[in-house]
């Protein structure tokens, strides 16, 4: 029996009253027995609760008080109860009243024994000897491992098959104890003790969210993240008003959880729309009332969700919550080698309209449609649009022709479509009619990852007029779907290959593997075939390109003021993109001198720039350049413009020292330095 299933089946009911005096009890519940230390108890003692089962059981205890809150949980797995003994230690508070201990183990039924307990009267309370964060008050957990056992139960509910209801009880429970310590946190004067609790509370926040992913109710999905959030943001609170750490994998956490229960929210599978298959191809019709339907549930939750974050210290977040609507099509429903999604013309108007990403899910290829990047169709004239992937017959001789720097993996050739139909049943390729960019994902399922190295896989665009494989800028492991994610302005061709391109000058030096795994991401290209030439200085232009491509911009190279960078230049549109992005500066309103070199802290400068912009990090202060800084002898030698710019690149860890002293902030950068920023910044 799984363990959730044997946990909260059983249960034993234990009435302590917290005073000078108490009676020890002992109960049995089929062959589960628990017992107390001792006989009496006061505010602030350890009690220990000692359970024996005839068997080897998961056994977890409730501590919960008069007014039938969860005061305290904990639960030891099978594996450390070998003799079918095992201990449970909780401290109590200073609170004088009546508490319930719950615990439970392996069985079907059960029917709890209460034993009666002893009532007298206290004068005075005090705040325990617990060892804990606070003095008098209401119900508050002093015992120091308390936050180790919430751990310790919320891993057990995580790795194990627990129902909807079970992990509903799990995270009300751990969220209500959290907010306790949180309380009593707020009270500490040692800021390594609270850095080092915030940590924990992280931790188990990270839990919580990991188990409210597999809740599959919506509403239960956002009844539970609406514990989760506040708590949360209570944590970012505390941590930004004193100072105490980073915050940035908490808010990884948050916009992890907000954009799962989305999309719960969007999702159309098998059971939505209509499926017809004929011989080697799949037709799946998304019938308009359905996508309508979903695109509202899309709306109404994402709504739900900003007032969410708003009102509680994540306002920062809000422009990273994915609204979307999801056609999933697994491949045990299609037959064949084509899938073809056939969407409404009338519904594009509503994306559009709701600001809501159009998903098409299809076996692990996964395309996503901005709004701005759907087909601006005529829905008086066009009645459907059709989104289609298949592999080519050809595939064979197609990746035959890879490059001579890339391997074939078990990953299959991709032909991606998309195309209007009128009423006249006329049909139009729109493959290259997309005003922004399309995300595209592939799945690596397929693939033993023992034998390819993720970082080195990119994806590859088999070009029909030159008949070469291209690499294709920007290609990102996603741990979390087990996939490459790219972006394209157009449909085509489309695989995964891992890159093993090495430069005969880069061969044992200590920029190898950036240079390697910054030319599989397309960030950075040799001077030539073979030689790379690490140690020559990085012209604006090759850093704007770089920049560019790291970043996954794109732009009109028409949309800039620069004189001197011609429209047909080679750089021209990543110079384009960079300073439209607001990450570069001419070196005069109409100049960009793209032959100048860069100097070190001109390039902290625009890496600052992109961390604050597009990868949310945390801006410094001049007090906090100041500490940042300070193992540098060089420190005041840094432009004024630039020293926040620098701080911010050294502290996470884009940029070091050219010693251990020193920043060398006017030295001109180098081509295998700049490889490595690159890539770091890819990366975060």
């Amino acid at each position: 029996m799984k363990f959730t299933q044997r946990v909260f089946s059983l249960f034993l009911t234990l009435l302590l009253v917290c005073a000078f005096t108490l009676t020890s009890a002992v109960f049995a519940v089929v062959n589960l027995q628990a017992q107390t230390d001792k006989s009496t108890y006061a505010p602030g003692d350890t009690v220990r609760v000692t359970v024996t089962s005839p068997v080897q059981w998961d056994i977890v205890m409730k501590v919960i008080d008069s007014n039938g809150s969860i005061f305290y949980t904990d639960a030891k797995s099978a594996k450390s109860n070998s003799t079918g003994n095992t201990t449970l230690t909780f401290t109590l508070g200073s609170w004088i009243g009546q508490y319930t201990i719950v615990v439970g183990g392996n069985g079907n039924s059960t029917s709890s024994i209460t034993a009666t307990p002893m009532v007298i009267k206290v004068a005075t309370v005090g705040g325990g000897s617990g060892g804990g964060f606070g003095g008098p008050g209401p119900v508050t957990t002093n015992d120091p491992d308390q936050l180790v056992k919430i751990t310790n139960s919320l891993k057990l509910i995580n790795n194990s098959n627990a129902s909807d209801k079970e992990i509903q009880e799990a995270i009300n429970t751990a969220s209500e104890q959290l907010n306790k310590i949180l309380t009593e946190l707020s009270t500490l004067t040692d800021p390594d003790k609270s850095k080092q609790v915030l940590q924990s509370i992280l931790e188990n926040i990270t839990l919580m969210a990991s188990l409210s992913s597999k809740v599959s109710a919506v509403n239960q999905s956002i009844a539970l993240t609406e514990k989760i959030i506040p708590l949360a943001g209570s944590v970012r609170k505390l941590t930004n008003d004193q100072g105490l750490s980073d915050d940035s994998k908490l808010m990884t956490t948050v916009i992890d959880l907000v954009n799962s229960v989305n999309q719960k929210a969007g999702t159309l599978d098998s059971t939505q729309f209509k499926m017809n298959t004929s011989g080697k191809e799949t037709k799946i019709v998304v019938e308009a009332d359905a996508l309508q339907k979903q695109i509202q549930s899309a709306d109404q939750t994402t709504n739900a969700l900003s007032n969410l974050l708003n009102q509680n210290h994540f306002s920062d977040l809000v422009n990273k919550l994915e609204k979307q609507v999801i056609i999933k099509v697994s491949k045990d429903t299609t037959v064949g080698d084509i899938t073809n999604v056939t969407i409404p013309s009338s519904s594009l108007s509503d994306l559009k309209t709701k600001n809501v990403n159009l998903v098409v899910n299809i076996d692990g290829v996964v395309l996503k449609f901005s709004p701005n990047s759907l087909p601006v169709v005529d829905s008086n004239k066009v009645k459907s649009i059709e989104v289609r992937v298949s592999q080519p017959t050809d595939s064979k001789s197609l990746l035959d022709k890879k490059p001579s720097y890339a391997d074939t993996i078990n990953v299959p050739v991709n032909d991606l479509n998309v195309s209007s139909t009128k009423d006249d049943n006329t049909e139009t390729l729109l493959n290259n009619q997309f005003s922004d960019k399309i995300v595209i994902s592939m799945s690596l399922n397929g693939v033993d990852k023992s034998k390819v190295d993720v970082n080195q896989i990119a994806p590859q665009y088999f070009n029909p007029t030159t008949g070469k494989w291209e690499l294709i800028p920007g290609g990102k492991y996603n741990e979390k779907t087990n996939s490459i994610e790219f972006n394209v302005s157009h449909f085509s061709t489309y695989t995964l290959m891992q890159i093993n391109k090495s430069f005969d000058d880069v061969q044992g030096r200590w920029s190898e593997t950036y240079i390697s795994q910054a030319f599989a991401k397309g960030i950075v290209t040799g001077r030539s075939d073979s030689l790379f030439d690490p140690t020559a200085n990085v012209t604006r232009a090759e850093f704007a390109v770089m920049l560019s491509n790291t970043l996954g911009l794109t732009t009109s190279s028409s949309i800039m003021p620069f004189k001197d960078v011609a429209t047909d230049a080679w750089y021209a549109n990543e110079v384009a993109s960079v300073y439209k992005a607001g990450f570069i500066d001419g070196v005069t309103s109409e100049q960009f001198a793209p032959n100048a070199k860069i100097t070190r802290e001109q390039m902290a400068t625009m890496i600052g720039r992109a961390l604050e912009k597009v990868k949310n990090t945390k801006t410094v202060t001049n007090a906090d350049s100041s500490k940042i800084l300070t193992l540098f002898s060089d420190r005041n030698e840094i432009s004024d413009w630039a020293t926040n710019n620098m701080a911010l690149s050294v502290r996470e860890g884009l940029l070091s020292g050219t010693s251990d002293t020193t920043l060398s902030p006017s030295q001109v950068a180098s081509r295998e330095q700049a490889a490595k920023v690159m890539l770091i910044l890819f990366e975060k």
